[in-house]
């Protein structure tokens, strides 16, 4: 039977608990067509359980109670203590009476899944668990990765899902693209001064000693233009990925102001690669001027 977003949501779930991961394509893909196959939700937490990404992090010779609190502590690390003591009773209660590790999966899984945010004793917890569900979710199904999986997860809260996170990123990538924006801004006025003081000694050229200082200036002017180039390029990787981060926000404004900086940028590099044809230019003619 075909996979519905609700058995697709559950599964994920489960990789979430599982893995502390987002499952990427290839895993979701593979989860989906047993369940499609007729796979119960415990069957593929059993897979899960049985993988080696599981055991890597779970070892088999794990005691229940050694299993149960490195389990709870990726799974609820915002859990109180007492909250944390609870549930490392019940899992141990659960595997000492003959359950499987699938089945503490798929029970934690569920548990987090219906409880409500505002719950007194777990509503952190579960905020946290649909959080990363969240982003766990969009990391597979809405970018359609399969890298990055544990890093996907990484610096979600229970107060920070996919809109949060993309603002960080947003805000990460503006951080970026400023620095390099101005790294090549200096660098192009550094190319363009360059310039034009070989320009003045192209002119003032009229003698072995002039020509030997219009060719110590026009290599001067080749290597600050090869260096504006080189920082403009920079300037547009990070310009590429700010408009990135940018479509990953809900805010318009990022979008037009990346798009901005994408234009500004794109400007200077055009700049930029005239210095360098300059540049080369002035080099050719300034070899020419020095007897051989």
């Amino acid at each position: 039977m075909a996979i519905t977003a609700e058995t697709r949501t559950n599964i994920i779930r489960l990789v979430v608990a599982a893995n502390n991961a987002a499952p990427g394509t290839t895993l979701l893909s593979t989860l989906v067509t047993a369940s499609e196959g007729g796979a119960s939700l415990a069957d593929i937490a059993a897979t899960l359980t049985a993988s080696s990404t599981f055991k890597s992090t779970y070892p088999a010779f794990q005691t229940s109670t050694e299993f149960a609190t490195e389990f709870l502590g990726n799974l609820v690390p915002e859990a109180s203590a007492a909250g944390v003591a609870e549930g490392i009773a019940i899992i141990e209660g659960m595997l000492n009476g003959g359950s499987t590790r699938a089945a503490v999966v798929l029970e934690a899984a569920t548990f987090l899944a219906a409880l409500s945010e505002s719950d007194a004793g777990f509503g952190t917890s579960a905020a946290l668990f649909n959080n990363r569900v969240e982003v766990a979710t969009n990391h597979t199904i809405g970018l359609e990765l399969d890298s990055g999986m544990a890093a996907a997860l990484t610096g979600v809260t229970s107060n920070t899902g996919v809109a949060a996170l993309a603002d960080i990123a947003y805000a990460s990538a503006l951080t970026a693209y400023n620095t390099a924006d101005a790294a090549a801004a200096a660098a192009l006025t550094a190319a363009q001064t360059d310039a034009s003081a070989a320009a003045t000694a192209k002119t003032a050229a009229t003698s072995l000693v002039l020509a030997n200082a219009y060719v110590t200036a026009a290599a001067t002017s080749t290597a600050s233009a090869a260096t504006a180039a080189s920082t403009a390029a920079a300037a547009d990787t990070a310009a590429a990925a700010l408009v990135t981060a940018a479509a990953a926000t809900a805010v318009t404004t990022d979008d037009t102001s990346a798009a901005a900086a994408a234009a500004a940028s794109a400007a200077r590099t055009t700049t930029s690669a005239g210095l360098v044809t300059t540049a080369a230019t002035d080099t050719t003619d300034a070899a020419a001027l020095v007897p051989t």
